[in-house]
């Protein structure tokens, strides 16, 4: 998938379009699961998170929700 098909779901889900922000919901708690398991595992003391400029913060607020759910990590 091109950045360019990439953002659209997204720029809907942030629009309040139901399925689009159903489909960024749980795009966003399984991509924090799996980084919830590489925390826990590798422990680190921060992570990056790059190549999401257009959709930025309509992912990674729900990742950040998911993942704090699922470990004791602070974001910030």
């Amino acid at each position: 998938m091109t950045p360019t098909t990439f953002a659209p779901p997204f720029a809907a889900a942030e629009a309040g379009d139901p399925v689009a922000v159903e489909v960024v919901e749980r795009v966003a708690a399984r991509f924090a699961r799996g980084l919830a398991v590489l925390l826990l595992v590798l422990d680190p003391g921060r992570v990056v998170i790059g190549g999401v400029p257009r959709v930025g913060e309509t992912l990674l607020r729900p990742v950040r929700g998911h993942l704090c759910s699922h470990t004791r990590v602070v974001s910030g």
